[in-house]
């Protein structure tokens, strides 16, 4: 459903944002297809049931079938080896056929992998990138893969006045910069051209985001004051200097 009647408002589960506070729900009127769907696990179990039917019997001639076959062909291939068909991203492995989203409090994950007869769906009221990474997660174990799971990175307290120090622009390159605030005790990080985030500490120099796999570790100079930190995302450690 896109416009939902009392009995589904009633059933919508509340909306978070990646510090588990209270969101709004969103009401997108055009391109709903883009994030206006309201749907349950049990609808996503068909609608993915319906793909893997699809694929594997090629002799169903229904419009839905083609349609659905049609939606899995590759498109265009990008240099990393992933791929896309119709809205169906293709990973590496040339078979598995996936998506995801988030909107205002929600993020999901739906995948599905024809030559295994595996499917995957993860619905979450908590609006963070860490749902793709534990569908991806998911989808291995599915298919018999061994998954290391993931980091528990415990939280504490860091004085305000040591947080104080780490506000400021840190320039990763001429046209992409980190922007340091300090917002009623919450060390809050922005990029360049993105959504502001916060950052939660597991040292007094280290820094880890909730809404996505990222660390964060300021760096001190020879006189204690912090000049740079290092972004550590996608297995790489990216260095930004502190703007003057």
């Amino acid at each position: 459903s896109i416009s939902l009647n009392e009995s589904q408002r009633q059933r919508l589960a509340p909306p978070y944002n990646a510090a588990l506070k209270p969101e709004k729900n969103w009401d997108i009127p055009t391109l709903a297809g883009a994030g206006a769907i309201r749907s349950t696990g049990n609808d996503m179990l068909a609608f993915v049931q319906a793909n893997l039917a699809a694929d594997e019997n090629k002799a169903d001639d229904t419009t839905l079938a083609k349609a659905m076959r049609l939606s899995h062909e590759e498109r265009h291939k990008m240099d990393d080896g992933q791929a896309i068909g119709l809205a169906w991203h293709i990973a590496r492995d040339g078979v598995t056929r996936w998506h995801n989203g988030m909107t205002g409090g929600y993020s999901s994950w739906v995948a599905f992998v024809p030559n295994q007869n595996v499917a995957t769906i993860v619905l979450s009221n908590t609006a963070t990138e860490k749902i793709t990474e534990l569908g991806e997660q998911i989808t291995r174990v599915a298919c018999g893969q061994d998954v290391k799971p993931p980091v528990e990175r415990k939280q504490i307290d860091v004085d305000p006045t040591i947080l104080e120090t780490y506000v400021g622009t840190y320039a990763m390159s001429p046209q992409f910069a980190l922007t340091v605030s300090l917002e009623r005790g919450q060390l809050m990080v922005q990029a360049t051209g993105q959504e502001k985030f916060p950052v939660f500490a597991e040292s007094k120099t280290d820094f880890f985001y909730k809404v996505v796999d990222a660390q964060i570790t300021f760096k001190p100079d020879e006189n204690g004051k912090v000049d740079k930190l290092i972004l550590h995302q996608n297995g790489r450690d990216m260095e930004a200097g502190r703007k003057k």
